[in-house]
């Protein structure tokens, strides 16, 4: 029999990517940027209201004046369509 015909047991192929760690666990959505980074939206407490940052885990870009997070969200995503950041690298 051909070798290359010859069936094989599976094997686990070993996970080469990992998702970026969240600074804090109020993340409500994440959005991938043209260069493969992640910009996060999250809910956070700030003098007594809500506020709606984001932050770019590839450029390292946060903006944080939003109360709505309607506005929070196209803004968010719209910045995820322009910036070109890579994901950073690991240690």
């Amino acid at each position: 029999m051909l070798a290359f015909l010859t069936r094989r047991k599976e094997t686990a192929v070993p996970e080469t990517t990992t998702a970026p760690v969240a600074p804090k666990s109020n993340v409500l959505m994440r959005f991938l940027t043209q260069g493969g980074a992640t910009v996060e939206l999250r809910k956070e407490a700030k003098r007594g209201r809500l506020v709606y940052p984001y932050l770019c885990m590839g450029c390292d870009y946060e903006f944080d004046n939003y109360s709505s997070i309607v506005d929070a969200r196209g803004e968010a995503n719209e910045h995820a369509a322009s910036c070109r950041a890579m994901p950073k690298p690991t240690a």
